[in-house]
């Protein structure tokens, strides 16, 4: 009688607990959602209620201090963060946030301490990367910043940040080439924010800028100002990245007048079968020139050079898409649902040195 009422008890105490996390769950749902509409009172109460059923939940503790963190109360994230930091279950965004309220609350030290307890924890996490590259921006020390943007790329190739803040660098250097890189490889990441906007139209202007078609005398002369660059995991050779570079120019149409996007749309198709049939460079990969030839064979490289370019020239890429409603579509519904895939197998960034 005695082990039937015990496993009555079990049974029943089994059966509380998993009810009770599934409504700590949809409690800490409720509040997120409430929290992404601007109702952060209102998710606070909600989360709350998940941290009475789990008050060691480091999720559940996490999502209470970025709702805290919206509302500027910086105390109280350091307050709730630094208990659940070093939790087995803790993560890497953890330490970002933590970090972000002591460099708001104006104890750098201390962001500088938390963003490398995290890095040692979390070695691959582009995350922290970015935030040591933006303490090092707003001290100045653009090179460094860089450096920690890239090593955030090598670490973590999916995070879009790192590739937002190291395209803006070197548009505005002598080496625009890999804004470009950087740029593009962004736009993969992230789309339909204001960044996106941001990057698409420095994009166009970096091509616009760099590649002049000019008549003399009846001859067309081909300008190019993007073959400074310096050598970049996936390119084997300074020579190639110049030459590669400069066959832009065997793909000026004597028609162009402007670097447009339909020009940039020709210029890149024109690059990339002259990589793939080029006896130097055919055989020679990486993640984002084999991206090109794949768009290229299933038809859709027009649609995405349209669609990387579009803020550029926005009257031009919407008289594009009014005469090619099919090519849109198709894109859109390809896009939607693939895309490039990266890794830290092939990711695609520059040399960084220590």
């Amino acid at each position: 009688m005695k082990t039937l009422i015990l496993l009555f008890c079990l049974l029943t105490v089994t059966s509380v607990y998993t009810q009770t996390h599934e409504d700590a769950v949809n409690y800490v749902k409720d509040g997120i959602r409430l929290v992404d509409e601007g109702k952060l009172d209102e998710g606070i109460v909600s989360i709350k209620k998940a941290l009475d059923i789990e008050p060691k939940n480091t999720t559940f503790n996490y999502e209470l201090a970025f709702a805290y963190y919206k509302m500027g109360k910086y105390d109280k994230v350091i307050t709730i963060l630094e208990k659940v930091k070093n939790n087995p279950d803790s993560y890497d965004i953890v330490y970002s946030v933590l970090g972000n309220a002591y460099d708001i609350l104006g104890d750098r030290d201390k962001a500088l301490e938390i963003y490398k307890a995290g890095l040692k924890k979390f070695p691959n996490s582009g995350k922290i990367y970015l935030e040591l590259g933006v303490v090092e921006m707003s001290e100045k020390n653009y090179e460094e910043a860089l450096k920690y943007y890239e090593k955030g790329i090598k670490a973590e190739p999916t995070h879009p940040s790192n590739y937002y803040w190291a395209s803006i660098f070197y548009a505005a250097s002598d080496i625009p080439m890999w804004g470009l890189i950087y740029g593009e490889l962004f736009l993969n990441l992230e789309q339909n924010t204001k960044r996106t906007e941001t990057i698409s139209k420095m994009m166009y202007k970096v091509y616009s800028e760099s590649i002049t078609f000019k008549d003399s005398a009846g001859k067309k002369n081909t300008t190019i100002k993007l073959n400074k660059f310096n050598n970049g995991k996936g390119f084997d050779s300074e020579y190639e990245i110049t030459a590669m570079y400069a066959s832009f120019g065997l793909a000026a149409d004597s028609n162009f007048r402007e670097m447009n996007i339909s020009a940039m749309n020709k210029l890149r198709n024109e690059f990339t079968d002259m990589w793939y049939t080029s006896e130097r460079t055919k055989n020679k990969h990486n993640v984002l020139f084999d991206y090109h030839k794949m768009l290229q064979d299933k038809g859709l490289f027009e649609a995405y050079n349209y669609f990387l370019l579009a803020y550029g020239n926005t009257d031009e890429f919407n008289t594009w898409a009014a005469e090619n409603k099919d090519k849109v579509k198709e894109f859109d519904d390809w896009f939607s649902n693939y895309g490039i895939n990266l890794t830290r197998e092939n990711a695609l960034y520059r040399k960084i040195e220590k």
